[in-house]
């Protein structure tokens, strides 16, 4: 199966593309962890069973899809190489297997990518409430929150009443398309499903895809786990990507934040591509050929 790179991927696209790799590939695992806050399932795939587990997100923001694309497109990748024998970028994906249990959720906030590749139906029934949401406007390309105007990335229990004190200076007072963190921690079906999945799973590391920048954020508040700083030097060596950290808001109340701050393990932010988001889909293969690398080499 390949990925169609000529368009954005939606929910449904996704879905479809989840259940043809169900039948292609039957060593992997499909499941929901959960629905969205409009009812979507939240899909996630297992593959392996060793003891070493990974986690990769993708799309915690709407404009984001291209990372939804990104991991599903190493997803199949990967399968196609483990069943073939053959390996992927040097990395035998058989052995990979044996080794780790890795979980990968090509997209967290489906009502937020939904917004922005296919726009706002006047048939909604919350039409006047998510318009109103973006300043009445009906482009929704930018669009990062899901469907109640809630930054997913910003919902998390990490540092998320400081976040809080700094929405004004933003520009954030209520729901929004970007940075409005919910009222409280874990506000969200779709981030505690996530929490819940991730306390129940013991997973020892966890990556969740961003763009733009070509960066990789490893720390929370200046702490670093242990172990962290290897991996991250591996993924930047890999890539060619920067080590850095955020600053702002950005510091605050996101998911690698969160899962450093409850489980003191490694965790990251991948910024994929340069540009604007939404990313350009000529870029795809560009961006692929530095991400997948990344992602192997968390499973050395």
């Amino acid at each position: 199966m390949r990925i169609n790179t000529n368009i954005p991927m939606d929910y449904n696209l996704l879905s479809e593309h989840l259940a043809q790799m169900q039948w292609e590939f039957p060593f992997a695992c499909f499941f929901d962890i959960g629905k969205s806050i409009f009812g979507r399932q939240l899909h996630m795939v297992r593959l392996g069973k060793g003891h070493r587990t990974v986690f990769i997100n993708a799309a915690h923001h709407g404009s984001e899809w291209m990372t939804s694309m990104q991991l599903l497109n190493f997803c199949n990748a990967f399968c196609q190489a483990a069943e073939d024998g053959l390996s992927l970028f040097g990395y035998n994906c058989r052995l990979i297997l044996k080794k780790y249990t890795l979980f990968l959720m090509p997209m967290v906030n489906p009502d937020g990518v939904c917004l922005a590749v296919n726009g706002l139906s006047k048939e909604s029934f919350f039409y006047e409430r998510i318009l109103a949401m973006n300043g009445g406007s009906t482009d929704f390309t930018h669009w990062q929150a899901n469907g109640r105007g809630v930054d997913l990335n910003h919902n998390y229990d990490a540092g998320f009443y400081i976040a809080k004190e700094l929405e004004p200076s933003y520009g954030v007072t209520a729901p929004c398309p970007s940075r409005y963190g919910g009222s409280f921690p874990e506000s969200e079906p779709e981030v505690a499903a996530i929490c819940d999945f991730v306390r129940k799973n013991g997973i020892d590391v966890a990556v969740a895809l961003h763009s733009q920048g070509e960066e990789i954020y490893y720390d929370y508040c200046g702490h670093i786990p242990r172990g962290a700083r290897k991996y991250a030097h591996a993924m930047a060596s890999a890539s060619g990507y920067t080590l850095s950290k955020p600053d702002g808001i950005a510091s605050y109340s996101g998911f690698k934040d969160w899962f450093i701050d409850k489980f003191d393990r490694p965790a990251f932010t991948i910024e994929i591509g340069l540009g604007q988001n939404p990313l350009p889909l000529c870029d795809f293969g560009s961006i692929y050929r530095k991400l997948a690398p990344m992602l192997l080499s968390l499973c050395p």
